[in-house]
């Protein structure tokens, strides 16, 4: 019996993921924070950059409300830690012009 490499490769490369979708974002003061879903996979994060320091994480919306995680990311960040490893610090600003900003 002749072995297909063509049709092992086929079968057994996995397909690529559809791209993730958006599914509510919002921005302001600099940041700007994105609910994300991933169809392929069902899994659902938020993604937070910092458009004045450069800066970006991602939170796994685990069993969290998706909106709860969606509206406070620092807050879940804070506790979950992030996909990336990093936490944002809770007693300060990981950007510390944040914290500079006057209110008005």
């Amino acid at each position: 019996m002749k072995l297909d490499r063509t049709a092992l490769t086929e079968t057994a490369a996995p397909s690529p993921l559809p791209p993730a979708r958006e599914l509510a974002h919002r921005a302001g003061d600099g940041l700007e924070v994105t609910l994300l879903w991933q169809p392929g996979t069902d899994a659902l994060w938020v993604a937070v950059l910092d458009t004045r320091a450069g800066d970006a994480f991602a939170v796994p919306v685990g069993d969290a409300p998706p909106l709860e995680v969606f509206r406070h990311p620092f807050a879940y960040a804070a506790i979950r830690g992030t996909d990336d490893g990093r936490m944002p610090d809770a007693s300060a600003s990981r950007t510390p012009h944040l914290a500079s900003i006057p209110r008005s």
